[in-house]
């Protein structure tokens, strides 16, 4: 029987995975990163659905800015104005597109959370067994916390290839990709519809499940690094180590249904020329 329960083995193959690719020079972007990904997790947490327009729109302003260095580099263009117009571009984007941008990564947010949890119940033991034999994840510790990693540079895509040819062969994996598509396709299309008939709510339930998603990976992955201990011990007892996930993302829902429903205050002005706030 796969250790299914055990998911603190599952985010460090993962992270590995990714990890190994960066260069010895750029080890201090997966730290950085986690870190900036906790606080953002944590404002979706308490404000994201208020902010969601504001916040997508930035992702996206962020998004167009890389795209615009790219286009300036391999074009030989100059670097500022195409940067800066990529930017504009992308924020533009993100507040006229919203609610199609909100319903579609609704539904990748639904995908992501079924794979999860389809890949803790079933695919723990298989990933491990992977990572002995193929070796995809070598990645060793230098002074028990940097990650040093043995094949920087390397492609990503065919480690991807390898391990997908790999479940779907599994002897304990049957019918693995009709299963992958079947969550795939399902959970996309149930968010997606969810997002496009019912923005208000779908934006609540999209902040609060970012939030918990983007504030527990930073904060289990930091934990992780940092202090391997605490990991074990939060994660010893899965009941409870769940019944403490869904509680904060049930308190998310409430906080950011309460921050929906608040108004903005209506500014009057009197017979004397005098405002008031109403």
């Amino acid at each position: 029987m796969l250790e299914s329960n055990r998911i603190h083995e599952l985010l460090p193959l993962v992270v590995r995975t990714l990890t190994q690719h960066f260069d010895t020079s750029q080890l201090w972007l997966p730290t950085t990163g986690l870190a900036v990904t906790t606080l953002l997790g944590v404002i979706l947490l308490f404000k994201g659905a208020k902010l969601a327009p504001k916040l997508l729109a930035l992702a996206l302003l962020g998004v167009g800015a890389v795209a615009g260095s790219h286009v300036a580099k391999n074009f030989d263009l100059p670097f500022w104005p195409i940067v800066g117009s990529g930017a504009v571009i992308g924020m533009v984007f993100g507040f006229a597109l919203f609610r199609p941008l909100l319903a579609g990564t609704l539904a990748a947010c639904a995908i992501i959370g079924s794979l999860t949890a389809f890949a803790n119940v079933k695919l723990v033991g298989p990933l491990s067994n992977w990572g002995r034999i193929e070796n995809p994840l070598d990645v060793t510790l230098k002074s028990g916390t940097e990650l040093v990693p043995t094949s920087a540079g390397a492609n990503v895509l065919p480690d991807l290839q390898r391990l997908w040819t790999y479940l779907s062969s599994h002897p304990d994996l049957p019918n693995f990709q009709q299963n992958f598509w079947a969550i795939v396709i399902s959970t996309g299309l149930a968010g997606l519809i969810f997002g496009l008939l019912l923005p208000r709510a779908a934006r609540v339930v999209w902040s609060a499940t970012m939030g918990v998603l983007l504030t527990g990976v930073g904060l289990y992955q930091l934990a992780a690094w940092k202090a391997p201990d605490m990991i074990a011990q939060a994660t010893a007892n899965q009941q409870v180590f769940w019944g403490v996930v869904a509680g904060v993302w049930v308190l998310s829902l409430i906080f950011n249904w309460r921050s929906m429903r608040e108004k903005r205050p209506v500014i009057t002005v009197d017979e004397d020329g005098g405002e008031a706030t109403a």
